[in-house]
């Protein structure tokens, strides 16, 4: 199977299609900047071209004005290191349409996993997996190392920030991606 083709969800949330990780923002929007590399990076598929076109324009202002997205901006641009275009999901379907059938196929196969192994965690109690809490011991990690703390003070914060006894007790979305 050739990278391109591959399209998997890791335990964090994160969709990764063709061996990249999609990021996401706080808000649930995805980077289409990584998207663009997802698809073999050409030039003509560039974000910004397919920002401007009157089709994208049109489906951005029906987004806005949909019942479940007021007060929701389906479009942010970043500027600087982790800049780029993050837009909601309707957009990058749309973004991979765009760009092949092939390509779609892709987005839309990777984000229904993510979406299947979301509900079945969710089926079987909600609580993370020693892999899926790497990131917060990443974390505790970089407060030991570069602050000083003590790890039983770094862990004593993360069981007062979220409410509970252990980290065994976290549900994914309490994880920082």
């Amino acid at each position: 199977m050739s990278s391109l083709a591959k399209s998997t969800v890791n335990c964090t949330n994160s969709i990764i299609i063709s061996d990249v990780k999609i990021h996401m923002d706080s808000e649930g929007r995805y980077s289409l900047n990584d998207l663009h590399v997802a698809s073999g990076k050409e030039e003509k598929h560039q974000p910004a071209f397919f920002m401007r076109r009157n089709e994208t324009i049109e489906l951005i202002n029906e987004i806005f004005n949909s019942a479940d997205m007021q007060n929701k901006n389906p479009v942010l641009s970043k500027k600087g290191r982790y800049g780029g275009t993050y837009v909601c999901k309707e957009l990058v379907y749309s973004y991979a349409m765009w760009i092949s059938a092939a390509f779609a196929l892709k987005v839309i196969r990777a984000y229904d996993a993510m979406v299947t192994a979301t509900q079945e965690r969710k089926a079987i109690g909600g609580k993370t997996s020693v892999a899926e809490r790497t990131p917060l011991r990443d974390a505790v990690n970089m407060l030991v190392g570069k602050k000083g703390l003590r790890y039983d003070d770094a862990y004593n914060m993360v069981h007062q920030r979220f409410g509970i006894d252990s980290i065994d007790e976290l549900s994914i979305e309490q994880i920082p991606l």
